[in-house]
């Protein structure tokens, strides 16, 4: 009796694949079921060029009036289109799943190819806040650890004071790696305190951001750069006050 090979059939293209993955699977700011999502498109290294490249297309150079109904989080009263068992679905339509699946697999997969890609995403946030790509974008560059501090500090450099949102998110990010490498968080500490020495009024959600993971960091030593950032009314005393940071460092 001959044996005749087994054919492997080559993947479907990996748009098609991610389809296999339905609208109400996804929920809002989840990552726990990226791997089993990933292993029902069949999502492997050799796909990374292409995830990136599907949300560079799907959120980054599309046509922005495809954003209008991502503007605005749905309430969940008797929203049964929205929600789901009391979650938040990722997306109001099937439209995103593939951006938003194409986003987790490449933070499930941890490669520094993508860092670009995030810490545009960091920035362009603002557009789709309805996906909670952004949140999630935030937490990609905790594995990565040290190599992931000076392009997220470029960005935040090369930026301008006007880009508030984006650069609290680089900041959250920043907080992220240091909460989860220790070792790193003197350097980091070191840079954001920089930045809230610039006194700048423009950037008072970012600056407050860089107060809480001071905070977080246990950085007593920063005391005086914050109280003078608070005398200078550049820190958003809804998000953090002095009596927390006086509470804190006593």
């Amino acid at each position: 009796m001959i044996t005749l090979p087994t054919l492997v059939l080559p993947n479907a293209p990996l748009r098609e694949r991610l389809k296999r993955v339905q609208r109400l699977e996804l929920f809002y700011d989840d990552l726990n079921s990226t791997s089993w999502h990933m292993s029902r498109c069949e999502i492997s290294d050799l796909d990374i060029p292409e995830l990136i490249n599907i949300v560079s297309e799907d959120l980054l150079d599309c046509d922005p009036s495809r954003f209008d109904e991502l503007q605005t989080l749905p309430e969940p009263d008797r929203n049964e289109v929205d929600w789901y068992d009391n979650y938040l679905l990722a997306t109001p339509s099937d439209e995103w799943i593939a951006s938003i699946v194409a986003t987790r697999a490449l933070i499930e997969l941890k490669t520094e190819d993508a860092i670009p890609l995030f810490v545009e995403l960091l920035f362009e946030n603002w557009r789709f806040p309805r996906l909670s790509v952004g949140i999630e974008a935030e937490r990609f560059f905790a594995p990565l650890g040290e190599m992931a501090i000076e392009p997220l500090c470029e960005a935040f450099e090369l930026s301008a004071p006007e880009e508030d949102e984006g650069r609290r998110n680089v900041v959250a990010a920043l907080g992220f790696i240091g909460e989860k490498h220790t070792d790193v968080q003197a350097k980091i500490a070191a840079r954001i305190v920089n930045w809230l020495n610039k006194h700048n009024q423009q950037n008072k959600n970012s600056n407050s951001e860089i107060v809480c993971v001071l905070l977080d960091f246990k950085a007593k030593h920063n005391v005086e750069s914050i109280r003078a950032a608070f005398n200078a009314d550049c820190i958003d005393t809804d998000v953090v006050c002095w009596d927390e940071i006086l509470a804190e460092f006593h």
